[in-house]
Formats: C-alpha cells, structure tokens, sequence
C-alpha cells in the first residue's frame, strides 16, 4: 500500500540530495587538486665548489623573470639560497661566483595553477662551480644545465629529462676535457 507523500517532505528529500551531491562533487575536484590552498613555488639549494665540494659563501643566484632582472641572491656560509617564483613566468637563473664560470637553469612556471593541494611545489637545485682555465672555452655553460616546466598532469615542476641527458653527456665530455688541460697546465706551471 503507498501513502501520498506531502510536498514539503519531496522537496526537503530533494535538498538532502542535491547538497549530498554538492559535497561529493567538492571533496572529488579537491582530490584531483583541481582546488585547494595557495602554494609557493620554491627552488632552493647550495652553490659549491666543484672540486672540493665546499659550500661557497657569496655566490650569486641572479634571477631573471621574463626577460628582465628580477632579483639578486647572495648565498650564505652554508652556500645555501633560497627563492620564491611566481606562476606564469620564464625564469633564468644564473649561478656565479668571483673566479667561477656561471653555470644557468630555465623553470618556466606558465600554466601552474593558482591553487593546489600542496602548501608549496619545491626544487632543490646544487651547483658545482669550477674556475675557468686561461685560452679554455666555457661557452657550453652559456645555455641552461637543465630545463624544468609545470605540467598539470604531473602538478608539478617537472624537468625535461631528454634535454638534461643531452646536457649531462656534453658535461661529462667538458670535464675530462677541463681536467686534462688542468692537469697540462699544473706540469707546465711544475706543480
């Protein structure tokens, strides 16, 4: 046997499901990190001396946003920085320090939503700098060691791995270079 159902008792039943909807719907899109928190953008590391590894105190972390100057880091005694980038952006970050060849990094933040589920998408990045050697080319490390760009299907900053094993294999190839013309110039030099 059925009893008619009153109005106010389908419409309320209604109400009941459709936030019940609403909130599956909410909890589902935060889930994806298709909303949530602001977050920062970090990249952090040390800047060290290549062939001992010692931190270098006064490094500089020079940062460039979209062709322009934007800021000047000088690292700790640690060797340690740390900066801030915003979303939307092409970043060159270039490394250097007094008697040093600069070595650079590109992070394109382009795309990076203004929400995530994650207070902060962080990067640690270590260099080595080497002093350059008299009537010795440096000019591999006039482009960037590695390449990094936000892709949403990662959410995060991901780095171009096919780029970075081309710029590792020409490095390694620089360095015993660099090593056996060091090596050259010590015997020359009766060290």
């Amino acid at each position: 046997m059925s009893y008619p159902v009153h109005p106010s008792v389908k419409r309320a039943f209604f109400q009941v499901v459709l936030a019940a909807a609403v909130i599956l719907r909410c909890q589902g899109t935060y889930a994806q990190g298709r909303s949530g928190i602001s977050y920062e953008i970090v990249v952090k590391g040390r800047v060290l001396e290549e062939t001992t590894g010692d931190p270098i105190k006064g490094a500089m972390v020079m940062v460039r946003r979209d062709g322009h100057s934007q800021d000047l880091i000088v690292t700790r005694s640690t060797g340690e920085y740390e900066l801030v980038l915003e979303r939307g952006s092409q970043y060159d970050i270039t490394y250097t320090a007094n008697g040093h060849v600069a070595k650079r990094v590109a992070v394109s933040t382009k795309g990076a939503p203004p929400q995530l589920d994650v207070p902060a998408l962080t990067m640690t990045v270590d260099i080595n700098l080497f002093p350059p050697i008299k009537n010795f080319s440096a000019a591999l490390f006039e482009q960037p060691l590695g390449k990094a760009a936000y892709h949403a299907k990662a959410r995060d900053i991901v780095w171009d791995e096919a780029y970075g094993k081309e710029m590792r294999n020409s490095i390694r190839l620089f360095m015993a270079r660099y090593d056996t013309q060091l090596e050259k110039q010590e015997a020359v030099a009766g060290r």
